[in-house]
């Protein structure tokens, strides 16, 4: 009906016109913002800063609905706003004592409001901290009286949006005909050149599709002009970064170590560490930092560990544009500082000293209004390079038309070779970075915070030990409170465990004084001289005499809070990483090129790169991996290490006491409990969640634990929300961990082998679903790459069992269907355990059984009648999902059933004191009385899912890349071969958004009902059912599913080669 109906043709054209109307007036026209022009003076000529937030009548005041402004004496500050819905304005006047507004323009699309001091009292609405001046009855005019002075107004837009909308309703029906107009147009152009029109447009002969037939020659044009495009905007986002800003910061050398972080952001948005970059400073005097893409207008710098920090200059990098930031016009972009005290010592430099926890500073980047510009350099660039891209293609292709005739597989193995060229490229890139930045590192620093640290005065001779974290330490610090007057001398003796003496000194007090931190001094011991012993305990005594008191930061336990620096040895084990890592690519292409890409290809290539991997990532860096593990290492230990009690103020890690005051806790032993505690200062010796999370490993201190000898100190720390898990989901570990018990490995050993088995059955699942659907495996190669995906596989995470049980589940059915498998007691048995596992790991994931309904008549050749198999079907989906409800309630009971076949009586438990208050509501009951309240929150978690959820699914959060594996991803899925009908898929998507549904719904029981929102929902979570939308988006033919076959292999190799190179910067 298709073929031979008109009306669909026009439907499809005009809709395409709705929506082409539709982008271009909102990023093109920008009809959905509004406009707000203040022109002000200020009388003084201190500059300062304004910030104008916005809302409509059902919002609150909000920092993400807001922007800042920096004025001067006289001038005319502009706003964006990206919404159109406004009706109350509040300008904030921070930093400027009196200012005077001359007029507030308030500009949409059929409305126009000009605010002056004649019609001022019709908007005006309230003021705060603020006196109205009425020297000049020309300016609408404030005086600062308070601490943060604002002022509120309304738009007078209430009226008039049903009038706005009107105005943008007709416009995008004009465009959308003229649009329509062109688009018909060229549709008959295109009709009549194929020789599918003989007359006047509205004959209908032959249709667009018969014209785009196999023997025409617009449709190799069209697929290779298609080809083309892609090729450019791989070749320059991935080679040349065309679409990104580079952002340079030149800098005085610092005689110390430490970290900035760089936040960007564009108008609307708020500050995330989703949006930021890290990296260390030392003596080097650069840092340069690739932000992925190109549309910011602010940035904020962190200087987390610097206390003095001197800019030369500030180069910001775009296609079109370069801007130099610098102390001549530096007050142009400044917004903001927190924390900091600008230092005047040197006018040629932008310099500022760290006075509180955070400090920060915000400042322009200049590119607003710019973005135009970029966008059409950038297309132009893209149009060129796909003109020099499609001419190649051409010429390609006339060769071996001419040479060989119009050979399919012929071309694929030349779209192999650009792809390998293109990967080998930009390894090559990433390799000069990576080792770039490998050699700017001198030193490193390792710093674990004590629990309650708190400034106390110590007696003249302190006592304290400390543990030699690194080969060649420079510096060991013992931090104190800072005071006027510091000033006398110390006396310091440093012995071994055997009273050895290393050295014994005095010096000025003055000399061994520097500033950390905030309101942290260090006293720094220079150890460079000394032969201290890597991993050695030894023990200084520390002899003041001042005038004034020292106050350490010291704990309850007479703990000083410590800190040590060392030296950088280990550069050329991490080159010798990366360059091993490359060799591995260019093996594994070249491998691909000769014999193509088989399983057995996939398999050689992720375990070793999963090996390799399994040592780059920071070692309890993932979510909750600390905690598996512990559930792994208590099954390895027979299930004897784990327990819970009352009595948990001694225990670290993230403590959470249950309802009666319990918490469950682990011994562990010493090097296990250091495991948590490997970061470079990221470390927290506490009862808090960053307890047991690293960021950025320190390698000095990793090498420590890893060859340090069994000892028999142990410690206790927290195994909360796993203590109870079944085994299930650690199989693979526990059998690795098993192994590395047996060969009497230390505990960091067990938890390398445990990641190792982990990533092991993350590879032997993939290769069995390659094996068992090998048209499929670019498929399951780009779920098994996914970085998110990855990184869970190689970590001690339960979820990555979980996620190769799923796609086991969905490959499986997708088999028995396409090969018209017999359904009978087998399968129904094989179905029933693969889903109980899933069920037992995580009951949402369950409702994947659902895709079960997908079978064909051919699996039940058996029953002939119709409705009769419609219910076989239906009751064996029932059937398969009360098995795995039922495996989840004797698991989730798994105690309390064998402490019944044990006989165990359990002891009455002591309820803390303040722990383990009674849940006045549960959620349900909120629910139910709060219909409306509940459903608005579950829809404000659950509309981010295209935005956020997928592709922080596939990317993660810390991927260095931006978006390319996911647009890779979505390439290849979409041009591989269909599985399913548009029927099928609709369901199968229908079974997608239900599990994710679930998710949202367990997450807001994790979260008090009145809480207003929902936390707690990972990026981990959207893993498990990613291969079931990898299923739907498969959308080509046989034709573009063999060029893919052909490209993709090696792109998805080399994209996951560079990921982990690219990460060791991040991790190691």
């Amino acid at each position: 009906m298709i073929k031979n109906n008109r009306a669909v043709s026009f439907i499809i054209i005009f809709a395409i016109s709705i929506l082409t109307s539709i982008g271009f007036f909102n990023h093109v026209v920008d009809l959905n913002k509004t406009k707000v022009i203040i022109n002000y003076v200020v009388p003084s000529d201190e500059n300062g800063y304004i910030q104008l937030f916005y809302k409509s009548e059902d919002l609150e005041w909000s920092e993400d609905r807001s922007f800042h402004y920096k004025i001067s004496a006289k001038g005319r500050a502009v706003f964006t706003i990206p919404e159109t819905n406004i009706n109350e304005l509040r300008l904030d006047t921070d930093c400027v004592e009196i200012i005077k507004i001359k007029s507030i323009e308030i500009s949409q699309i059929g409305y126009k409001q000009i605010i002056n001091s004649d019609n001022w009292s019709r908007f005006y609405q309230a003021q705060y901290n603020m006196d109205s001046i009425f020297d000049d009855q020309e300016f609408i005019s404030f005086k600062a009286v308070g601490a943060d002075p604002i002022v509120i107004f309304t738009t007078g837009l209430s009226a008039s949006n049903v009038r706005c909308k009107v105005y943008q309703v007709m416009l995008q029906i004009i465009f959308s005909v003229v649009f329509f107009a062109g688009m018909y147009w060229a549709w008959g152009c295109m009709k009549r050149k194929g020789g599918a029109y003989k007359g006047k447009i509205g004959v209908n002969k032959r249709h667009l599709y018969e014209c785009i037939k196999k023997d025409n020659k617009v449709r190799p044009f069209c697929i290779i002009f298609l080809i083309s495009i892609i090729l450019s905007i791989g070749f320059l986002n991935g080679v040349f970064e065309l679409n990104t800003t580079k952002v340079v910061i030149n800098y005085v050398p610092l005689e110390g170590i430490g970290g900035i972080q760089l936040f960007y952001k564009n108008q609307g948005e708020e500050w995330s560490e989703d949006r930021s970059f890290s990296q260390r400073v030392s003596d080097s005097g650069k840092v340069v930092l690739t932000i992925p893409k190109i549309n910011i207008n602010e940035l904020r710098l962190d200087t987390d560990g610097v206390n003095i920090f001197r800019i030369k200059s500030i180069e910001i990098k775009q296609i079109g544009y370069k801007q130099i930031i610098s102390s001549d016009n530096w007050t142009d972009y400044f917004i903001v500082q927190y924390d900091m005290d600008s230092l005047f010592d040197d006018t040629s430099l932008i310099s500022y000293k760290a006075i509180g926890v955070d400090p920060i500073v915000i400042f322009k980047t200049g590119i607003v209004g710019l973005d135009y510009k970029n966008k059409i350099l950038y297309m132009a660039c893209v149009a060129i390079f796909s003109i020099l891209f499609f001419a190649a293609i051409l010429m390609i292709r006339k060769y071996i038309k001419n040479k060989n005739g119009l050979n399919m597989e012929r071309s694929c193995i030349d779209i192999k070779y650009i792809c390998a060229l293109l990967v080998l490229a930009q390894v090559i890139k990433t390799d000069f970075s990576v080792i770039n930045n490998i050699n700017q590192r001198k030193e490193l620093e390792y710093m674990a915070y004590i629990e309650n640290g708190q400034p106390t005065d110590a007696a003249e001779d302190v006592l304290c030990s400390f543990t030699v974290h690194g080969k060649h330490v420079l510096t060991q610090q013992f931090m104190i409170e800072y005071s006027d007057g510091l000033e006398g001398s110390i006396k310091y003796k440093i012995e071994d465990g055997e009273g050895a003496v290393i050295v014994e000194t005095t010096e000025p007090l003055v000399n061994v004084l520097n500033y950390y931190y905030g309101e942290w001094y260090a006293i720094t011991i220079d150890c460079r001289e000394l032969e201290l012993e890597f991993g050695k305990e030894y023990v200084i005594s520390m002899y003041i005499e001042s005038e004034e008191p020292i106050r350490f930061i010291m704990n309850d336990s007479g703990e000083i809070q410590q800190r040590q620096t060392m030296v950088f040895v280990y550069k050329n084990m991490y080159i010798a990483v990366v360059v091993l890592i490359s060799v591995l690519l260019v093996a594994a292409v070249l491998w691909i090129l000769r014999l193509g890409f088989q399983p057995r290809t996939f398999l050689l290539i992720s375990v070793i790169l999963g090996v390799i991997s399994c040592f780059v990532l920071t070692p309890c860096t993932t979510d909750d991996e600390y905690r598996h593990f512990l559930r792994v290492y208590d099954i390895v230990s027979s299930d004897t290490a784990a327990y819970t009690s009352v009595d948990w103020e001694g225990a670290k890690g993230n403590v959470i006491p249950g309802s009666e005051g319990e918490a469950a806790l682990i011994e562990v032993p010493y090097e296990l409990n250091r495991l948590r505690m490997t970061d470079i200062n990221f470390n927290y010796d506490n009862k808090s969640y960053f307890a047991e999370h690293n960021r950025q490993t320190c390698i000095d201190e990793l090498v420590r634990l890893l060859f340090k000898p069994g000892s028999n100190e142990k410690s206790v720390v927290s195994i909360v929300a796993t203590e109870a898990a079944l085994f299930v989901g650690y199989i693979p570990q526990i059998i690795l961990a098993f192994i590395a018990k047996i060969l009497g490995l230390n505990a960091v050993w067990i938890y390398y082998f445990a990641r190792i088995g982990n990533m092991l059955f993350a590879v032997f699942v993939t290769y069995i679903c390659m094996r068992m659907l090998p048209c499929y495996k670019n498929l399951f190669l780009l779920l098994h790459f996914a970085p998110n995906a990855f990184w869970i596989s190689v970590s001690c995470n339960r979820d990555s069992v979980l996620a190769s049980m799923t796609m086991l589940c969905v490959a499986y059915i997708i088999y028995i269907k396409r090969n018209q498998k017999v359904v009978n007691k087998k399968t129904f048995m094989f179905l029933a355990f693969l889903f109980s596992i899933i069920a037992v790991i995580k009951l949402p994931y369950l409702v994947l059984v659902a895709l079960s309904l997908l079978l064909e008549p051919g699996n039940f050749p058996y029953i002939t009648v119709k409705y009769k198999r419609m219910f076989v079907m239906l009751g064996i989906t029932v059937a398969i999902f009360l098995v795995g409800i039922a495996s989840y309630k004797v698991t989730a009971n798994w105690n309390v059933i064998k402490d019944t076949l044990s006989s165990y009586e359990q002891e009455d438990t002591v309820i803390i004191e303040g722990h383990g208050e009674e849940q006045k509501e549960t959620h349900l009951s909120y629910a139910l009385k709060h219909p409306v309240e509940i459903a608005g929150v579950i829809w404000d978690r659950y509309k981010t899912i295209l935005k956020a959820d997928i592709p922080e699914g596939v990317n993660g959060l810390k991927y260095q890349l931006g978006n390319r594996y996911l647009w890779l991803s979505l390439f290849v899925l979409l041009f591989s071969k269909k599985i399913l009908t548009n029927k099928e898929k609709a369901y199968a998507l229908l079974v997608f958004c239900g599990v994710w549904f679930l998710i949202i719904v367990v997450g807001y029981t994790w979260t008090p009902p009145d809480y207003g929102s929902i936390w707690g929902i990972s990026s981990r979570y959207m893993i498990p059912i990613l291969p079931l939308l990898s299923v739907i988006l498969c959308s080509g033919s046989e034709k573009t599913d063999k060029v893919i076959n052909g490209a993709a292999p090696i792109l998805v190799t080399g994209l996951a080669v560079i990921n982990v190179i690219s990460m060791i910067i991040v991790y190691a």
